[in-house]
């Protein structure tokens, strides 16, 4: 089952399968806020309580599970993929890489959902804003 919730104050996408139960809040970034087994009470993931939610929002990679892509570090903040140039900002600045990815901060907009069988499929717009209004630091594609 699909369906969008309040959690917290946030609008949230939770979806179920079986005995399973996940969360996502899109405006947050491609994080995981949560999964449980509701069979057997049991919460897999660290998901921020109400007492905890400020803190999810000025730290969200602290909970869940973000997607941190593109992985590692990237050195200069910059690489090269089949001819194109990628040019993210630098996180680290001692070390002069970017690091963890752009999908875990990004807020995104889930436009179409789709429940089969076997899985859950979402088609996101990353032109999203974040809770505060401003766009998250990005990434560029020559």
């Amino acid at each position: 089952m699909l369906r969008t919730v309040d959690f917290h104050g946030l609008k949230a996408v939770e979806f179920s399968k079986g005995d399973y139960t996940a969360l996502l809040v899109p405006e947050m970034g491609a994080n995981l806020v949560r999964l449980a087994n509701t069979r057997l009470g049991a919460e897999i993931l660290r998901t921020p309580g109400a007492d905890e939610i400020e803190v999810f929002k000025s730290r969200p990679q602290v909970f869940g599970l973000p997607i941190l892509f593109p992985p590692n570090r990237i050195a200069d903040g910059r690489y090269t993929f089949e001819g194109r140039t990628y040019q993210y900002p630098i996180t680290i600045e001692k070390e002069q890489n970017y690091h963890h990815g752009v999908l875990k901060s990004e807020a995104f907009i889930v436009s179409k959902a789709r429940e089969t069988p076997w899985s859950a499929t979402f088609r996101t717009n990353s032109n999203a804003r974040s809770p505060t209004g401003s766009r998250p630091t990005g990434w560029s594609r020559r």
